[in-house]
């Protein structure tokens, strides 16, 4: 029973640190006559500061964990305890504070030594009766100081400083009890216990272990540092490429992020609903919400593993999520505090549940020596999630909202992540990707910012020289990235995208010379190149038969996130929250966040040109053929660039032979290439109708714009599957290109802003409605797998057309047309794509009726 005495050993260190009596009531003290803080202060300046040494400190603390050997970090963990509590107590200062919410994130982030440690001590068999041990215990330390604190204040025992001596008390004993723990003689990746062969008895002789002692010493020395990575990379490889791992880890990291953060700022709530209450019940809530989070739990447990699949799991957690949500709705929406504590209990209860299936399914698919590892990852990503949100919600330099503000986010944050969790999948995954990568609220005011006090740009230089370098790249790296990432297996390039948009607004903020528009211009044009792996990436990962499903999951992710960004941006200027430049803060974090999501994708095994699945796979080969193979090496590698070579030639000629597709595939081109140029330069327009307006409504309608083309795109479907046949079609679109022109002169024939802003609203949406009827005519006559390589070609045509026209019109060396001329341009440029193809359509008419004339005579 050895493992049992460690065991107790332990929790009583975990049962004795957790007695803090002054935690429920921090925020009281703090913001108290012991201080000269400021509520404000807390919540801006000294709260954030333990987010953030957290996140900085816990991957290094949890290697040197390891490589101490636990004990050392347990022993820290109680020191910093006494530091922390002994600075509460004898410091005033603001600074103080600060360098004490430092310290406070070391203490955090070494609890990863008490729940890692057991493990090194006990066999693996007894691994669930352990871990259960060391959470009761730290259950039962909280509920003892959530009891004794509220007790001690409600009976005026002791103030809300008195409780930090109680507080100090138990962090002393503690740390004094951490010594007592049996030391540690190996750990899980440093100090493993090598297995010992029969050969290693072996005594080697004198003479060679003189003049080889050196050198073994010297590989010894690499292999002790080479093996512990070797094995903490092949651990981190074995979780995150199972794909059940990877689903729940982001589920557990989110939660956890959103709970940390709930738990982080309650206090600051309850203290903004109601500042000077007669006693305040802190205590009495953290007693039944610890309660009642320890009983969830353990129903967690008994209903999961025994009831639950893990697909109903997944609808469960989703469900619970957005009733979590709704809890801190309750929390947050009320004037009476103790609605609002029963909001905050139901939420701790409805997360334990959510939190222990969430790690009981993590845990389920992996190896029992990553469990620290992979559990020490996912937090790590939960507090980088919370950082960013932090950053955001809280600091200054995001929305610094106000307490009831910020837990209306939180709120939203749970019911969002419900939403999402309640079909997570390869293509939600791919949805998300594309959805932040779209939240880029600065676009909508592009020209104005460019514009504007922060650059010594021009309005003509952003017309001549800036703007048409970014069509030009898009051109020259169209095919090339299109190839790339075939052969690279799509995510690489779906990580490239959010490293450029990294970059791209990177430099918009910290750049002003004309020189760096110009190569933000040209990363711009990698940016949008490359954006053809996400809409291919999903075609390599699903069966055909999902093929319209998970098309429609990523257009509409596009539509929602360009959404959410128009909305927003329109939001953020009217109520004078940020500025133009200010809004490409918000587009920096997107980018990134996307690009950290991007390495949670699925890598892809197999695409559709250069890494094809061969039957041939399942035929292991002879001697004979290996032999043939080491012979016929350099004709082996010219195979495998012509199979691919061929397959594309094949896909190429099968499509633009046929004549409907060469018809629809030239409409489509002659489409995007006004659209792409409209969209490009339509806030040089609305700058030159109205050069200093009061107020820019750009986002509103960028918003009505996206909203109406959605319709429309949905309304296109229905319409020309159901009613429309292929002539019909043709017409339809004659006369709604013809439209589309009628709109862009309604936008550019008037010098009221808003009848321009109207007619870019019904060019967008009749555009919607003409490019998907158009797509879904190419998509009709194609083999499935030449959709990537017949749009591709599609776009290279429109982006050719484009160039031509921006160097017609725009260009110095063309005619250097004006906005309003440019735009009366393009919008005869769709009356003329209109008319011809009218034309068309009653010359194909009239020669068809011939024919069957001549037939019947």
């Amino acid at each position: 029973m050895g493992w049992l005495k460690i065991s107790c050993l332990l929790c009583v260190f975990g049962f004795v640190r957790e007695i803090r009596p002054s935690e429920p009531f921090i925020t009281e003290y703090l913001a108290g006559p012991w201080r000269n803080i400021t509520e404000d202060q807390l919540n801006r300046q000294v709260y954030p500061m333990g987010t953030y040494s957290y996140l900085a400190q816990l991957v290094v603390v949890f290697l040197i964990t390891d490589f101490l050997l636990y004990k050392p970090l347990i022993i820290t963990m109680g020191v910093m305890g006494i530091i922390i509590w002994s600075m509460l107590l004898w410091t005033t200062s603001l600074e103080a504070l600060m360098t004490l919410e430092f310290f406070y994130g070391t203490y955090m982030a070494a609890e990863v030594a008490y729940y890692t440690y057991i493990y090194a001590k006990v066999d693996k068999k007894h691994y669930p009766k352990v871990t259960s041990h060391t959470r009761a215990a730290m259950f039962a330390g909280k509920l003892v100081a959530s009891i004794s604190s509220q007790l001690l204040l409600t009976f005026n025992v002791m103030d809300y400083r008195d409780l930090n001596y109680i507080t100090l008390a138990t962090q002393i004993i503690a740390a004094l009890w951490a010594f007592v723990l049996p030391k540690v003689d190996r750990s899980l990746y440093f100090h493993r216990k090598p297995y010992v062969s029969e050969k290693s008895n072996e005594i080697t002789p004198p003479s060679q272990s003189i003049e080889n002692c050196n050198a073994d010493d010297e590989k010894s020395d690499k292999l002790l540092l080479a093996s512990p990575t070797k094995l903490l990379w092949s651990h981190f490889s074995n979780a995150y490429t199972n794909i059940k791992v990877l689903q729940w880890s982001i589920w557990y990291a989110v939660g956890l992020c959103g709970y940390l953060q709930v738990i982080s700022y309650v206090q600051l709530l309850w203290k903004d609903i109601k500042p000077n209450p007669d006693i305040a019940w802190n205590g009495a809530v953290d007693a039944i919400f610890t309660a009642l989070a320890a009983l969830f739990a353990l129903g967690a447990g008994y209903i999961h593993g025994g009831r639950l699949k893990s697909r109903a799991s997944l609808v469960v957690l989703a469900i619970l999520s957005a009733l979590e949500g709704g809890a801190i709705l309750l929390c947050c929406w009320t004037d009476n505090i103790f609605v609002s504590y029963a909001g905050y209990i139901i939420f701790g209860a409805l997360y334990a549940f959510t939190i222990t299936v969430a790690g009981a399914e993590v845990a389920r698919y992996l190896e029992e020596d990553s469990f620290g590892l992979v559990f020490g990852i996912n937090t790590t990503v939960a507090l980088v999630f919370q950082t960013i949100l932090t950053l955001v919600v809280i600091s200054e330099s995001g929305f610094a909202l106000s307490p009831k503000g910020q837990f209306t986010v939180y709120a939203f944050y749970f019911i969002v992540v419900g939403y999402l969790m309640g079909w997570l999948k390869i293509s939600c995954l791919l949805c998300v990707f594309g959805f932040v990568r779209e939240i880029r609220p600065s676009e909508s005011y592009l020209t104005e910012f460019l514009a504007g006090p922060w650059r010594n740009i021009t309005e003509e230089q952003l017309n001549r020289q800036v703007y048409p370098m970014g069509t030009y790249s898009y051109l020259a790296q169209l095919v090339v990235v299109f190839l790339i990432t075939d052969f690279l297996l799509y995510k690489p390039l779906i990580i490239t995208i959010g490293v450029m948009g990294i970059i791209i607004w990177s430099m918009l903020l910290w750049t002003t010379s004309l020189e760096a528009l110009m190569a933000v211009e040209f990363f711009y044009g990698t940016y949008m190149a490359a954006e053809v792996a996400y809409y291919t990436y999903i075609y390599a990962k699903v069966d055909k038969k999902h093929y319209p499903k998970v098309t429609s999951h990523t257009r509409a992710a596009i539509f929602a996130g360009k959404l959410v960004a128009a909305i927003l941006s329109q939001i953020l200027l009217t109520f004078n929250v940020m500025d133009y430049r200010e809004l490409n803060y918000i587009s920096l974090a997107t980018q990134i966040i996307a690009t950290l999501w991007a390495f949670t994708l699925p890598k892809v095994n197999r695409s559709l040109y250069f890494h094809q699945k061969s039957n041939d796979d399942k035929n292991p080969a002879t001697t004979a053929e290996l032999e043939s193979y080491y012979k016929n090496n350099n004709q082996t590698d010219k195979h495998v660039m012509v199979k691919p070579i061929k397959l594309l030639w094949s896909h190429f000629r099968n499509a633009y032979t046929n004549i409907k597709v060469l018809q629809w595939s030239f409409w489509y081109a002659l489409g995007l290439c006004g659209y792409l140029q409209v969209l490009t330069y339509v806030q040089l327009l609305w700058k030159d109708i109205e050069s200093n307006p009061d107020l820019i409504w750009n986002g509103a309608v960028d918003a009505l714009s996206t909203a109406l083309s959605a319709l429309f795109a949905l309304a296109a479907g229905y319409v020309q599957f159901r009613l429309l046949k292929s002539y019909t079609g043709f017409v339809v679109l004659a006369v709604l290109s013809a439209l589309e022109g009628g709109a862009l002169l309604l936008s550019c024939w008037t010098e009221n802003i808003f009848m321009s802003y109207t007619g870019y609203i019904l060019f967008g949406a009749l555009y919607a409605f003409t490019i998907t009827v158009a797509g879904a005519e190419v998509a009709r006559y194609l083999e499935d797998d030449s959709f990537g390589l017949v749009f591709g070609i599609n776009t290279m045509f429109a982006l050719i057309f484009q160039t031509i026209l921006t160097l017609v019109v725009i260009s110095d060396n063309g005619l250097a047309l004006q906005p309003k001329e440019q735009f009366t341009v393009y919008g005869f440029y769709f009356i003329v794509v209109g008319i011809l193809y009218l034309f068309f359509v009653v010359f194909e008419y009239f020669l068809t009726k011939t024919k069957k004339n001549s037939e019947m005579i």
